[in-house]
């Protein structure tokens, strides 16, 4: 993996918003990663990420539902957590709010669980995931419903969607 993050300073001109999100998902998954400051490679793979974050603001705008939650589950899973980037991505999701009531049942909770593992507590942002959770409950599998359901109790959305969600289990 050294290689690859040595490479990414001059490939990331060519990334696309699929691109990015397919690498920094590869990334997250790398079990030397998990505690991405202390691997042997915490320099090179802190470069990496900067360089991603700086190439996301041109990405962001044309990235698919599924990238954009690739990209936020990703930075969640690295806990990578820089205000700059905190602040693009819910700046991404509250300018193009019909993209919040695309997202499929699983992507919605991708993103609303790095929401929370990231503490990023925008409210205009956490009110809009509250409403989407509210309105899409019933398509929910039960991973998704799990997810979704931790990532609610950690945000803190409120009894109106508890209810929402405790009304989706069966009796």
């Amino acid at each position: 993996f050294q290689r690859l993050l040595k490479q990414v300073p001059r490939k990331i001109v060519k990334f696309t918003a699929k691109d990015a999100a397919i690498l920094l998902n590869a990334l997250a998954q790398v079990p030397a990663f998990q505690d991405w400051e202390a691997a042997e490679e915490a320099e090179e793979l802190k470069k990496a990420l900067e360089v991603i974050s700086l190439r996301l603001p041109e990405l962001l705008p044309s990235a698919d539902l599924h990238s954009l939650a690739l990209i936020m589950n990703a930075f969640a899973q690295l806990q990578y957590v820089q205000k700059d980037l905190l602040d693009l991505l819910s700046q991404e999701l509250l300018l193009n709010q019909e993209k919040l009531t695309k997202f499929s049942p699983i992507q919605l909770a991708m993103v609303l669980n790095a929401i929370a593992r990231l503490q990023l507590h925008e409210p205009k942002l956490v009110e809009l995931l509250a409403s989407a959770v509210r309105s899409g409950a019933h398509a929910l599998d039960p991973q998704a419903f799990c997810l979704v359901a931790n990532a609610s109790a950690k945000l803190q959305l409120g009894l109106d969607t508890f209810q929402v969600l405790y009304a989706r289990l069966p009796k």
